[in-house]
């Protein structure tokens, strides 16, 4: 199974610089470089050490991500974005109790207006075993949010995990209403429509998604999920 997880990344929050601040150049190293040389001046300053840990995230430098942050929440940065983004790269660390632990912060100070930290929390309790819990969480949000790609995305294929096929079906359906070119949403589909023996509704489905994202293709060879319609791979190559 394909998850998703979302960040809030640097853009969003492009007014916590002022503008004549900002780096003009595109190269991230060199985005570094510019905050650390304002951090020399202003130690202290939480928005700088935010944007300096969503620098090193976006290249995947998660340690040094992990220390930016940690340092925004020392430095007397307390707003949701800080403690979700952290609790979001102990996720790519694969620390889930770490990162329950932040998202959770993230979502007690901005409940409703932060769905991308619910569904990340959501991942890491999935991975923590705790998939009930994760599909419980979703579902309360759902109402609030009833056209939320992630958020639908993600309740289909824990409802595969909790074996509610028809549930999962219903998901992933309304997902692909709203993005219906993405490829992993199209792929669980098809896979949940083999367990429901709906082959030529699945080999479609799988087309699609390989089309829009021909690596899917190996991964495509090698899982069992898809047995039945493995046919349809043979002019995919």
């Amino acid at each position: 199974m394909i998850f998703k997880n979302i960040f809030i990344d640097d853009a969003v929050y492009f007014q916590l610089v002022p503008r004549e601040d900002v780096p003009q150049e595109t190269d991230l190293e060199k985005t570094i470089q510019f905050y650390l040389k304002k951090i020399e001046r202003s130690p202290n300053n939480p928005t700088l050490w935010f944007k300096l840990g969503n620098t090193y995230y976006a290249l995947k430098q998660y340690r040094d991500a992990v220390q930016a942050y940690t340092k925004a929440l020392e430095t007397g940065g307390d707003w949701a974005e800080i403690y979700g983004n952290l609790g979001t790269t102990y996720l790519e660390l694969g620390e889930n109790t770490k990162a329950i632990e932040y998202l959770l912060q993230a979502i007690q100070l901005s409940p409703e207006e932060h769905i991308q930290f619910v569904v990340n929390l959501a991942i890491a309790k999935e991975q923590s075993g705790l998939v009930h819990e994760a599909y419980d969480r979703l579902q309360a949000f759902l109402s609030s949010y009833p056209k939320n790609f992630l958020l639908l995305y993600n309740l289909g294929v824990l409802a595969v995990k909790l074996n509610k096929l028809q549930e999962a079906k219903e998901y992933l359906e309304q997902a692909i209403d709203i993005n219906p070119n993405d490829p992993y949403a199209l792929y669980e589909l098809a896979c949940v429509l083999v367990r429901l023996n709906l082959y030529d509704d699945a080999r479609e489905y799988l087309k699609d998604a390989i089309i829009r994202n021909p690596s899917l293709l190996s991964y495509a060879l090698e899982d069992k999920d898809i047995e039945p319609i493995k046919d349809v791979l043979s002019s995919a190559k």
